[in-house]
């Protein structure tokens, strides 16, 4: 159980990461200059929103916000996958984009 606490305790930092690519992709660029898609910063901002109950991971032994709870895992689960599987599509047209410049 540990080991989760400490992987869902570092939550802070996954909504900062996720908030700064979700900035990135709805204002930087427009059209073709856009590194990211739209649709990748809304993405972004449904994971900042999903991930924000598991800031509470440390409060709770059982019940939904404990790190195998409904909330704090399962709710959150699908999103993440989608998030992963769309990281790579999104790199990888944006490093296309960086390099053609």
């Amino acid at each position: 159980d540990l080991g989760f606490l400490f992987f869902f305790g570092a939550i802070p930092l996954f909504l900062l990461i996720f908030a700064i690519i979700a900035y990135a992709s709805l204002s930087l660029g427009e059209g073709d200059e856009a590194i990211f898609p739209r649709w990748f910063g809304y993405l972004n901002i449904l994971m900042v929103v999903v991930l924000i109950p598991g800031v509470f991971t440390f409060f709770f032994k059982t019940g939904p916000l404990a790190w195998d709870g409904l909330i704090t895992f399962w709710i959150a689960l699908p999103p993440f996958t989608a998030t992963f599987f769309a990281f790579s599509f999104g790199l990888k047209n944006g490093v296309k984009i960086l390099y053609a410049k």
